[in-house]
C-alpha cells in the first residue's frame, strides 16, 4: 500500500489581544487565550483561502484578505516570488470587529506563515516591525507575535513576566472597526482624566 505524500505545509496559531490597558494607550498589549489557527499548504495554483469559524462569510477569501496581503508582503521583502499555489485554511476563534485584535492576528499569521516557508529568513524583531507597519497598531502586533504582556515604544518591545491571570472579556452586540472606534475618541484628554487613569 502506497501512502499519498502530503504537500508541504506550515501551521501557525496567533492569539487575540487587548490593548490600551489603563494609562498604556497604544503602548500596553496583552495576549489572550483565544486563537486563530492558520494552515498554509503549498499546492494547486493561485491562492485558495477558506475561513471557518468567526468571520466566515464576512471576511474576504481572496487576495484582499489581510493574511494573504501580509504573506505576499514578506515574500516581497525577501525579494522572492510567493508560491505559485497556496491553500490557506483559517480556523478563526477571534471575532472580527470586537476589539480583540483580529486584524493584528491576521497580519501576524500571514507573516509567520511566509517566514516559516522562507526558512525563517527574518528574525522576529523584523517580523514585528513589518507587522506594526502593516497593521498600524504596534501594541496589538507585539502582543499577537510575542504573547503575554508587552510594552511597546516605537519599534522597541519589552515582554513583561506576569503571573497567570484570568481575563474576562465581554463582546459587544455591535461590531465596528478600530478606525470607527478611534473616531469616537476625544482629540484631547483633560489633565484630571489622564492623571486619574494612572491611579
Amino acid at each position: 500500500m502506497t501512502r499519498k505524500k502530503q504537500p508541504p505545509f506550515v501551521e501557525v496559531r496567533v492569539p487575540a489581544t487587548t490593548t490600551n490597558l489603563g494609562p498604556g494607550f497604544d503602548t500596553l498589549g496583552l495576549a489572550l487565550d483565544l486563537w486563530n489557527t492558520v494552515r498554509f499548504t503549498l499546492e494547486g495554483s493561485g491562492v485558495n483561502l477558506t475561513i471557518r469559524g468567526e468571520g466566515s462569510g464576512a471576511l474576504p477569501e481572496g487576495e484582499e484578505n489581510l493574511i494573504w496581503q501580509a504573506f505576499t508582503r514578506l515574500y516581497a521583502e525577501a525579494g522572492a516570488a510567493p508560491p505559485s499555489g497556496v491553500r490557506i485554511t483559517c480556523k478563526n476563534g477571534i471575532p472580527p470587529g470586537s476589539g480583540l485584535g483580529s486584524s493584528a492576528a491576521a497580519v501576524v499569521s500571514g507573516l509567520l506563515g511566509a517566514n516559516a516557508l522562507l526558512g525563517m529568513r527574518f528574525p522576529l524583531q523584523s517580523v514585528f516591525s513589518l507587522a506594526a507597519r502593516l497593521e498600524g497598531h504596534p501594541d496589538n502586533a507585539a502582543a499577537a507575535l510575542f504573547g503575554g504582556l508587552v510594552i511597546v515604544s516605537g519599534e522597541q518591545v519589552r515582554r513583561v513576566a506576569i503571573p497567570p491571570w484570568t481575563v474576562v472579556y465581554v463582546l459587544p452586540a455591535v461590531r465596528f472597526s478600530t478606525r470607527q472606534a478611534r473616531a469616537a475618541l476625544p482629540a484631547q484628554v483633560s489633565l484630571e482624566a489622564a492623571a486619574g487613569s494612572i491611579g
